[in-house]
């Protein structure tokens, strides 16, 4: 993994981040979030990591403060997860986030943002609640609404299911 990483810090140092895709959907497949988010913050670019139905992964560089979702042609719904980062600020549902997010209703099933402080994530409820939404009414209703998981909580996470993951193999 870490040949990779250098290869992709690489191509963004010599200006060519459109050319880590490959790299970075490996990274999005094994869940390694932080280091696609390190590496968007090194592009000083927004990422976005789309996961179709049949967990097909499709990357989308973005610019220093945009990447709305944008499905290419012939992806699989329903869309299992969307991730983008914010490089240059804190996990938060922007206005632009929340649009998006609002119109994928239907198609996707759980959105995440990574930022400075962690990753906030989302879940569309097949029975809204009235408490925890991102809104009150309207397709944002149908939305969780969550804390940020600092990074380092996070990694404490991974590390823990990895460690019960080598334990059911090892069992």
């Amino acid at each position: 993994m870490k040949d990779e990483v250098n290869t992709a810090l690489e191509l963004i140092e010599g200006g060519k981040a459109d050319d880590t895709t490959a790299i970075i959907t490996e990274l999005a497949s094994r869940g390694q979030w932080d280091v696609v988010y390190l590496l968007s913050v090194t592009a000083g670019r927004e990422l976005s990591v789309l996961f179709d139905a049949e967990n097909t992964v499709h990357v989308d560089w973005g610019g220093p403060g945009l990447v709305p979702l944008h499905p290419p042609l012939g992806i699989s719904i329903p869309f299992r997860l969307w991730v983008h980062t914010h490089p240059h600020g804190y996990a938060y549902w922007s206005q632009t986030d929340r649009q998006s997010i609002a119109q994928g209703t239907m198609i996707l099933e759980q959105a995440q943002v990574l930022g400075g402080n962690g990753i906030l994530s989302t879940t569309r409820l097949e029975h809204p609640s009235l408490l925890g939404r991102l809104a009150d009414s309207g397709p944002l209703a149908r939305w969780t609404e969550e804390q940020v998981l600092p990074w380092e909580e996070w990694q404490l996470r991974k590390q823990s299911n990895s460690c019960k993951a080598i334990t059911e193999v090892s069992a």
